[in-house]
C-alpha cells in the first residue's frame, strides 16, 4: 500500500472516530459542543495522525490504541488552533476559509470549546482500558501530552511567537520558536505510540525523534513559503511589506532562496535518520513517504 491510499483510508478513519466520540459526550444539544465538533472536524490534514498510524503499522500497534492516541493529538491541536485564532492572539477570522471559531460561536463559547478539548485530551487517554495500557503507561503518556503542550511545549512557543511579532528574530531564534509550537506536539505524536508499543532500542528512539524534529520544521517553513509566494503573487508590494514586517517567517529572516535550500536540508537529514532506523530492521518505506509528501511535494 502507498503513503496516498494509506493516507486516504487513515484519514477517513480517524474523522469517523473522532466523530464517534464527539457524539458520546453530554450536552449534545448545546452550542459548546457544536464548536467542539466544528474545531475538531472542519478539515485538516491529519498529519500527526497518519504519522501515528504510520508508526503503530511499523512497530505492530493496535489500531484501536492508535485511534484513541491519534484523537488525543488531533484534540489538543483543535483546542490549541481554537485558540490561537482569538482576538487576544493571532486574531484571525478564518481558519481553513472557513470562519474560525470565535466568529462562528462567540469569543466565550470558543474559549471554553478549546478549553474541553484539552481537557477531553486527556480524558480519552486516561480511560484505556488498562487490560491493554497498563496504567504506568496511561500515566507516561498524559505527562508526556501535558509536557509538550504547556510552558515546555506548545504554549510556550505561541508566546514568543506573540511577543517577538514585531521584532527581527535570528534564525536559531525562529527555529526554538516552530520546534515548540509545532514540533512540540509532532514529536509527542511520536512518543505516545512508541510509550504503548514495546520498543526500548535507544538508537531507533533517537533516529525517530530526530525525524520528527526535521519533518516539523519543514512543515512550518514550506507553509512560510507557499504563503509568502502566493502573497508575491497576489498582493502589491506595499500591502506585502506590511504583513511581512509585522511577523517571523523564514523568508523575511533568512529569504525565499535560503528558505528553500534549508527545506532540503531538512528533508535530507529526515532521510538520515531513516538510514538508523532501515539499519535496525524497521520498515522505513511510509515515512520516507510521508517526509517526501511533508517537504517536497507541489501541492
Amino acid at each position: 500500500m502507498d503513503l496516498f491510499e494509506f493516507f486516504n483510508i487513515k484519514k477517513k478513519r480517524i474523522n469517523d472516530f473522532m466523530r464517534k466520540l464527539l457524539k458520546n459526550i453530554p450536552f449534545q444539544d448545546s452550542l459548546l459542543v457544536d464548536a467542539m465538533k466544528y474545531g475538531v472536524l472542519l478539515g485538516g490534514k491529519r498529519i500527526r495522525s497518519v504519522l501515528m498510524y504510520i508508526l503503530g503499522k511499523i512497530f505492530q500497534v493496535n489500531d484501536n490504541i492508535v485511534d484513541i492516541l491519534a484523537s488525543s493529538i488531533e484534540f489538543m491541536h483543535a483546542y490549541s488552533l481554537i485558540h490561537d485564532d482569538l482576538p487576544s492572539l493571532d486574531n484571525d477570522k478564518l481558519r481553513r476559509g472557513y470562519d474560525s471559531c470565535y466568529v462562528k460561536f462567540g469569543e466565550s463559547t470558543a474559549i471554553l470549546a478549546g478549553n474541553a478539548l484539552q481537557c477531553l485530551s486527556f480524558n480519552i487517554i486516561s480511560n484505556l482500558n488498562s487490560n491493554i495500557i497498563s496504567d504506568s503507561k496511561k500515566v507516561k503518556m498524559i505527562s508526556e501530552l501535558s509536557h509538550y503542550s504547556g510552558i515546555s511545549g506548545m504554549c510556550i512557543g505561541q508566546f514568543r511567537d506573540l511577543k517577538f511579532k514585531y521584532e527581527k528574530l535570528k534564525l536559531c531564534e525562529l527555529e526554538e520558536i516552530y520546534w515548540y509550537k509545532t514540533g512540540s506536539l509532532i514529536n509527542t505524536s511520536v512518543q505516545l505510540v512508541l510509550i504503548s508499543s514495546n520498543i526500548n532500542n535507544s538508537s531507533v528512539l533517537l533516529a525517530l525523534k530526530e525525524y520528527s524534529k526535521n519533518i516539523s520544521l519543514a512543515f512550518q517553513i514550506r507553509d512560510d513559503i507557499l504563503d509568502f509566494s502566493n502573497d508575491m503573487s497576489c498582493i502589491s508590494y506595499h500591502t506585502r511589506y506590511e504583513k511581512y514586517s509585522r511577523s517571523n517567517t523564514f523568508p523575511l529572516v533568512i529569504g525565499l532562496k535560503k528558505s528553500q535550500e534549508k527545506l532540503r536540508k531538512l528533508y535530507s537529514d529526515a532521510l538520515q535518520s531513516l538510514k538508523v532506523l532501515s539499519s535496525n530492521h524497521v520498515d522505513i518505506t511510509l515515512l520516507k513517504e510521508l517526509a517526501y509528501f511533508i517537504i517536497i511535494r507541489n501541492k
